[in-house]
């Protein structure tokens, strides 16, 4: 629907148009396209794929944490009976 201002034609276009004469169609698209059901799906994929991949992660430092902490508790026992052994050769 146009009518004349005093600035020039005016239209209020309807749904689905737009320009200064309603000329341009807009396409809206479906709330089900495969676009967006494609989008979404990549997104819960790279959302899981992150998760997974932050999971292992964790774990993995969890695992060295420990494995660190057993190599000190080794060391720590070789040292004490290395020291032992130099104590008993000099008495």
């Amino acid at each position: 629907m146009c009518y004349t201002h005093f600035s020039g034609p005016v239209c209020q276009c309807p749904p689905g148009f737009m320009g200064a004469r309603c000329e341009y169609s807009l396409s809206i698209p479906s709330p089900r396209s495969p676009a967006l059901i494609a989008a979404i799906a990549l997104g819960l994929v790279t959302l899981s794929l992150l998760v997974c991949a932050s999971i292992h992660i964790l774990r993995q430092l969890r695992r060295g944490r420990k494995l660190a902490a057993m190599s000190r508790s080794v060391k720590n026992d070789l040292e004490t009976v290395n020291n032992r052994n130099r104590h008993r050769r000099r008495v």
